[in-house]
């Protein structure tokens, strides 16, 4: 790695029981291992609401109910089907028991971890560029803040609702196709919601890591434009986990204007869903060996072959994924350039 990484900011990836790890750290300082804070924000806050949620008289009644025979309809292979009525009952318990409910319970303790994420990349952002920059914040960058707190809490509400809602659904159907009882079908439900409610699964460690990285990078930029840097490149680590679109990401050079137009028109936005066409993640085109986004139901190549690393490339890219995280999981970030902008 270059020496104004090491000097001024690092990626400390790590195993873990719950997967890989984004820090940021400075030279002489022990990391903040900030994704390890937030999991347990969501497993420490949902694991009692879940509890709670099966203990529940009216989730109990919707249970028996759909044990009962009565309610019950034979498919076209020969399979117990529950009724529509209670199964979305019951999912509509779920969404506001554990999804609205949820959202609101987590959302200061995430909202602080989210600046604190953004704070710790601002001093160490503001000391690479030497000194020009301060960690003082602006305006600006409360308005930032404020965005990324908003469009975390989306996400956590959104993919929360269709990931259980998907499984609880399958859970329903297993169970029914043993014939379980009340009381049987009852406690089998319940086991097996557990397992949906999993919050050290991919899913969430998913969630937590983009949330974060989008923190970090947002933070990184608002301080670069503090500090009047013009350019900065995209750094990917390189081993054996990489994705194939970082390592085409990799190396980059982007000016820091075109993420800072990619961020305002974010959180000039009332739809935190807007995240998927300001910042799209990249998808891999296994026979153009490039990415590609889908943006407002268009597909945009990335350029492929030898004119892939060109000025030209590079000015269509940035146009379309300025800033990372570019896939689930993403630990790719960015440095300040000592290019300046091309004319």
């Amino acid at each position: 790695m270059c020496e104004l990484c090491t000097t001024s900011l690092a990626i400390d990836v790590v195993e873990s029981t719950i997967g890989t790890l984004l820090m940021i750290e400075k030279a002489e300082d022990d990391p903040i291992p900030f994704e390890i804070t937030m999991l347990g924000i969501l497993s420490g806050e949902f694991g009692p609401m879940a509890d709670e949620f099966l203990e529940d008289d009216r989730v109990l009644d919707l249970i028996d109910r759909m044990a009962d025979p009565t309610f019950q309809t034979i498919g076209p292979a020969g399979e117990i089907q529950v009724s529509e009525v209670f199964m979305n009952a019951f999912h509509d318990l779920a969404d506001v028991e554990l999804g609205d409910d949820f959202a609101a319970q987590i959302q200061v303790a995430v909202g602080e971890e989210l600046e604190n994420m953004y704070r710790a990349a601002r001093a160490v952002t503001a000391e690479s560029t030497g000194g020009v920059a301060t960690d003082a914040f602006t305006l600006v960058d409360q308005s930032s803040i404020n965005s990324l707190k908003k469009n975390n809490l989306f996400w956590i509400r959104e993919n929360y609702t269709h990931n259980v809602t998907s499984g609880i659904e399958r859970a329903t159907a297993e169970a029914l196709q043993q014939g379980l009882g009340r009381i049987e079908l009852a406690a089998d439900l319940k086991r097996r919601f557990a397992g949906q409610f999993d919050l050290t699964d991919n899913h969430w460690t998913t969630i937590s890591s983009a949330s974060l990285n989008r923190t970090r990078n947002t933070s990184q930029i608002r301080t670069y434009t503090l500090a009047d840097v013009t350019m900065y490149t995209i750094l990917a680590v390189l081993d054996r986990r990489t994705s194939e679109q970082c390592r085409y990401m990799d190396g980059r050079t982007f000016t820091v204007q075109s993420a800072v137009r990619r961020i305002n028109e974010l959180e000039g936005s009332n739809d935190p869903a807007d995240v998927k066409n300001s910042m799209p993640w990249l998808r891999w085109d296994q026979g153009r060996q490039a990415p590609f986004v889908d943006v407002r139901g268009e597909r945009i190549d990335f350029p492929s072959g030898a004119d892939s690393r060109s000025d030209a490339a590079n000015a269509t890219i940035q146009d379309v994924a300025p800033l990372p995280p570019y896939h689930g999981r993403c630990r790719t970030t960015t440095i300040q350039s000592t290019e300046t902008v091309r004319t």
